[in-house]
């Protein structure tokens, strides 16, 4: 059980998931290509790829040449596709919720009604006219955290 919890705790750092999703992408890297890609030195692409390796998330081998390199064990690759697949992306997230300034929209046309129904046309479109305003915060909201 410690050692999940200690591979948990690797995956949760950025560098190291870094590492294994561009091993993911490619099938297998030197120490150098990591410690390029990452900016930071091979002795602490050494740590890092060593570490993975202790915690069996890659395999090491050696090429042709006796340069080493490291790729995905199934494990790993299997994680890592099934936690690609759950990864819900800002696109999906604002075909879902694009929509919701049509909420307070609704309210007010709705809340119009009833004023309407009631013999109170002016407050009625007072209310209206403030929720058409919190609709368009909401627009604008969205807008702008999804840079539309």
């Amino acid at each position: 059980m410690r050692n999940k919890k200690a591979v948990n705790r690797l995956l949760m750092d950025p560098m190291y998931r870094g590492i294994l999703y561009y091993l993911l992408d490619n099938e297998t890297v030197t120490p150098d290509e990591i410690a390029n890609l990452f900016g930071f030195t091979r002795q602490a692409a050494d740590y890092r790829l060593k570490k993975l390796h202790e915690y069996k998330l890659i395999i090491k081998f050696y090429d042709d040449e006796g340069r080493v390199l490291y790729k995905l064990s199934k494990d790993a690759v299997q994680k890592l596709k099934l936690e690609k697949a759950k990864r819900v992306t800002k696109e999906e997230i604002y075909r879902t919720i694009k929509y919701l300034p049509l909420i307070p929209f609704a309210i007010g046309l709705i809340g119009l009604g009833n004023f309407v129904a009631s013999g109170e046309i002016a407050r009625g479109f007072v209310s209206f006219s403030g929720w058409i305003a919190v609709s368009f915060i909401v627009y604008v909201a969205l807008a702008r955290y999804f840079k539309r």
